[in-house]
C-alpha cells in the first residue's frame, strides 16, 4: 500500500471485483499490523484471514462468465 493510503488495525480488507477474478465485496482478511517507516512510498500491513481455513468443511467456487465483466457493468 502507497503510504498516503489511509489503513489502520482492525480494518476489514473485501475483494474489488477489478479484473472479474472474485465478486466485489467478499471480507478475505483483518489488517493486525501497520508499519510506515520514514522514507519510501509504500507501507507495509499485515493481515490475518477473516476465516479459520483448519474448520472448514465445505467450499464454494464462483465462475463468472467474461461478458459479465464488461466495462460499465
Amino acid at each position: 500500500m502507497q503510504r498516503t493510503d489511509e489503513v489502520a488495525v482492525g480494518d476489514l480488507l473485501v475483494t474489488s471485483g477489478i479484473g472479474c477474478r472474485f465478486p466485489k465485496g467478499i471480507a478475505v482478511a483483518r489488517v493486525v499490523r501497520v508499519a510506515k517507516r520514514d522514507f519510501g512510498i509504500y507501507q507495509e500491513v499485515e493481515a490475518e484471514p477473516t476465516v479459520d481455513f483448519s474448520r472448514l468443511d465445505a467450499v464454494l467456487i464462483v465462475l463468472s462468465d467474461p461478458k459479465d465483466c464488461a466495462p460499465g457493468r
